[in-house]
């Protein structure tokens, strides 16, 4: 989120006897994408993971652009990982493990795969998520064995995505409900870190991505109750989940991949 917290993040790593690099990335500037896609490949040159987390959600600066004059949300959410993940496809497939995460959201039950079509200017958080998950399901059809993608719902987490509310409101209201039903990040970061590690059952399933929750929402659920426990606990580790999707999946997801292709 910033270049001075990705350094002192990876400091931390190091002084705990990790490894860690920071580099400088804005999504909201496709030819920063290019940059540090290029500078990983030099730096490192096969990838064995990436995990696709920054996200935004627009509150406080709807009507803010990226670089390239696209919806804040929806470029950085989505489209700029989407540029990342394709300038370093060809190092994470030349690894043994090469997988791709995800972040997603329960949001993405309430965005419309139509209004993904030609509407990138139109489209928001829950377009984003959605298109996340799509995503998933394209890579996944697109580069078969050499590249493994995995969706991820990280659960309702009381993070600092929620900075752009008023901040009165935010601090006497907001904050303590999160402090009370939200997730820690710690626990927010669990799946993510599940969906990074874990063994995968094979192939996918219909839809096409492995989708994984921090709630027991377990797929075998119907929707009416796999839905509701989706959205908000109680916490208990990593389950897959079936997430809401287009009727016609697969061409959802071309659709999606052609569309924003010709955006970057």
């Amino acid at each position: 989120r910033s270049e001075t917290k990705g350094r002192h993040a990876a400091a931390e790593i190091v002084s705990r006897g990790g490894s860690a690099e920071a580099l400088l990335l804005d999504l909201a500037d496709l030819e920063s994408v290019r940059r540090c896609a290029s500078e990983v490949a030099q730096r490192k040159g096969g990838l064995d993971i990436l995990v696709n987390n920054a996200g935004i959600n627009g509150m406080g600066a709807p009507s803010a652009r990226t670089a390239q004059g696209l919806s804040m949300v929806y470029g950085v959410n989505f489209v700029g990982h989407f540029l990342l993940t394709l300038l370093l496809a060809p190092a994470l497939a030349s690894s043994s493990y090469g997988r791709i995460v995800n972040v997603s959201s329960v949001a993405h039950r309430f965005a419309s795969a139509r209004a993904l079509r030609g509407n990138a200017e139109l489209s928001g958080y829950a377009e984003s998520k959605l298109a996340m998950i799509l995503f998933s399901a394209e890579i996944n059809r697109r580069f078969g064995n050499r590249l493994t993608a995995v969706s991820v719902n990280p659960g309702a987490v009381h993070s600092d995505i929620w900075r752009g509310m008023p901040r009165l409101f935010l601090k006497l209201v907001y904050q303590p409900f999160m402090a009370l039903l939200y997730l820690t990040t710690k626990e927010g970061a669990s799946t993510t870190l599940f969906a990074a590690n874990a063994p995968l059952p094979s192939p996918p399933a219909e839809e096409g991505t492995w989708y994984f929750s921090p709630y027991p929402c377990h797929r075998s659920l119907p929707t009416a109750w796999a839905a509701p426990l989706d959205t908000l606990g109680p916490y208990l580790g990593s389950f897959p989940s079936k997430p809401r999707m287009p009727v016609d999946v697969a061409q959802a997801a071309h659709a999606l991949w052609e569309d924003t292709y010709s955006l970057t």
